[in-house]
């Protein structure tokens, strides 16, 4: 399991798969910008390495179904073999709904 201040020191130079948990900060409603987009949850996570500055995951999924209703802020996310990357000099995570190989697990409570 990897902190995500170490993943964003790796993610520019090695494109391996990282696991990782963090507390969900910010998360919007699963939503798409047109008919022929995906659905897309994007949600902001930090641990205990990046407080201040958030990784963030995007999910996504042609059925809005797919995504789970329940999700508080101060839940927990864990995410397993992601590849992540860093777009300007923020850390982000994406997946793709019923896509093998990656996975997440949210834990609320």
């Amino acid at each position: 399991m990897s902190k995500l201040a170490d993943i964003k020191r790796l993610a520019s130079a090695d494109r391996s798969q990282f696991s990782t948990i963090g507390v969900i900060v910010d998360c919007t409603n699963p939503h798409r910008k047109d008919a022929k987009k995906d659905y897309c949850l994007k949600l902001k996570i930090i641990d205990s390495t990046s407080p201040h500055e958030p990784c963030h995951v995007f999910l996504y999924s042609k059925h809005i179904e797919d995504f789970p209703h329940n999700i508080r802020l101060g839940d927990i996310l864990l995410v397993t073999r992601y590849h992540f990357e860093l777009w300007e000099t923020s850390l982000q995570a994406k997946k793709q709904f019923k896509v093998m190989g990656a996975e997440f697990r949210f834990y609320s409570g």
